[in-house]
């Protein structure tokens, strides 16, 4: 077998740096865990908050869900209420109400008056005893005061 001879000269400072290597190990194990536990935190608020916003977007689709059934079900009912309406408001049952319940009926004979309403020459009008201008009239005096042109009126 082959043995190396220890040279005198030659510097083992390696082994006389094993206090000083165990204390630097001791350093980089303590930041090694101080790391791998940092790590581990940061890996967990991840995964929480991961599973926190998994959790509420399940919940939001949950309520999606029902709202857009409730939505649903609203629609039919208005469409059902829609169609109640337009046979409740149809010409010919109420036409038959006004027949057969309140005992309504066609008159014979239709007369047709129409009345002019005629104004005096102030364009002023009376409600009970007190008078009153309206400011339309007071517009319309004005106008005939400085020469407007009316249009012609029918006979």
């Amino acid at each position: 077998m082959l043995q190396a001879k220890v040279k005198k000269e030659y510097n083992y400072s390696y082994l006389n740096d094993k206090n000083n290597s165990k204390e630097s190990s001791n350093k980089d194990r303590t930041k090694t865990i101080i790391l791998a536990v940092l790590l581990l935190i940061l890996i967990i608020g991840s995964l929480v908050l991961y599973l926190t916003q998994l959790f509420e977007i399940n919940q939001l689709n949950y309520s999606l869900k029902s709202l857009r059934a409730e939505l649903t079900e609203k629609q039919e009912e208005l469409s059902l209420l829609n169609i109640e309406l337009a046979q409740n408001t149809s010409l010919m049952r109420i036409e038959k109400i006004a027949r057969n319940h309140l005992n309504m009926v066609e008159p014979e004979k239709v007369e047709i008056i129409v009345l002019n309403k005629e104004y005096n020459d102030n364009m002023e009008f009376v409600e009970g005893n007190n008078r009153f201008l309206s400011i339309g009239n007071i517009f319309t005096n004005l106008l005939n005061r400085f020469n407007t042109v009316k249009a012609g009126e029918l006979e």
